[in-house]
């Protein structure tokens, strides 16, 4: 749970910061577990903007209907909850966001740990003609009060985040992507090595596990015409939002899937084949925890005789899981720090 997110709740609480409109006037922008807040949502409709299934599932119960927002948000709100990214880009962007979907002589919140951006949130916000009402230090966060002034606001400034941000060609045109995806304007290496030793005689049903903008997703379908459907899952909507951009000309094949492969909610069963990347990132930590929960997923999804490609660093210790869970595997091919791991239920 978000220590910023936990943070304003304890002002709100405490008195220290009042919300200055209703929930329907509201919104909330997050890239970060923002389930603290939740209690303040109540049976509350505020427009939501979270693209991270987890995240916002635990947010809110309307979360698949209430995350068709983009960004700028298309209606106007008198309140903005900004829970920001990391990421020093996509933390402009959603603040530029936020600044241009409030009401004049709206207010917008924003709150992040010191150490994930929380020091430079108010030189950010200044940047874009923000006037900074209130600053408050809580559980080792900046949560930062703005008062919405369209004569003060730096519309060129915001107008250029957006544009930064917004939906682009990559990689010489091949792809679109934006910033604020996994590697968005690159192809992982790891994911170029199994794309190049996987097999190509797949057929049935399958599915790319954290299918990002959908550089693996592609070469699957183009290499192996005999695939009946495959389902690309992520949890990040906006991934998986652009599949159908990325991956053309497999329009009766390809199912978008937008789920936490970690805790699924739609996970397929008795598929073919799985083909994954999984995720190795916990903070700033690297550990194999995440992995072990999309192979245990990747099992519960198989057939018998099912197999599972994946790709990882060469230091985590993904066989013991899969010596658990699988029939047999074997290292198919090493190289550039990654394994690419066969292994059949």
């Amino acid at each position: 749970m978000s220590e910023a997110a936990i943070a304003l709740v304890k002002l709100i609480d405490s008195g220290a910061l009042t919300l200055n409109a209703p929930m329907d006037k509201t919104a909330i922008l997050a890239m970060q577990d923002a389930s603290a807040l939740a209690p303040l949502i109540g049976e509350g409709a505020p427009q939501i903007w979270c693209p991270f299934y987890p995240w916002a599932k635990s947010l809110s119960q309307n979360f698949t209907k209430a995350l068709s927002e983009t960004l700028p948000l298309s209606q106007k709100a008198d309140c903005i909850i900004v829970l920001p990214s990391k990421q020093k880009d996509e933390t402009a962007y959603m603040i530029a966001a936020a600044l241009s979907s409030l009401n004049e002589g709206g207010e917008m919140i924003v709150g992040a740990a010191n150490d994930a951006g929380g020091n430079r949130l108010k030189n950010t916000i200044e940047s874009f003609g923000g006037d900074v009402l209130d600053t408050h230090a809580k559980n080792k966060c900046k949560i930062i009060t703005v008062q919405c002034t369209a004569d003060a606001l730096k519309h060129d400034t915001i107008h250029a985040a957006l544009a930064q941000a917004a939906l682009q060609p990559i990689l010489d045109g091949a792809f679109i992507s934006q910033i604020g995806l996994y590697g968005w304007d690159k192809v992982d290496i790891g994911s170029a090595l199994l794309a190049q030793v996987m097999d190509n005689d797949l057929h049935g049903l399958g599915a790319d596990f954290g299918c990002g903008y959908g550089f693996l997703t592609r070469a699957i379908l183009n290499a192996n015409p005999k695939i009946r459907a495959l389902y690309a899952i992520d949890a990040e909507k906006r991934a998986v939002d652009l599949l159908r951009q990325n991956v053309v000309g497999h329009d009766s094949v390809l199912h978008p899937v937008w789920d936490d492969l970690s805790a699924p909610d739609r996970l397929p069963k008795n598929l073919d084949f799985v083909v994954m990347n999984p995720p190795f990132h916990s903070g700033k930590s690297t550990e194999s925890s995440l992995g072990r929960q999309f192979i245990a997923t990747a099992h519960m999804s198989l057939k018998r005789y099912g197999r599972l490609f994946m790709v990882a660093n060469t230091h985590l210790p993904y066989e013991r899981t899969l010596d658990e869970l699988f029939h047999k595997h074997h290292i198919m091919a090493q190289a550039h720090g990654y394994k690419v791991l066969y292994a059949e239920k």
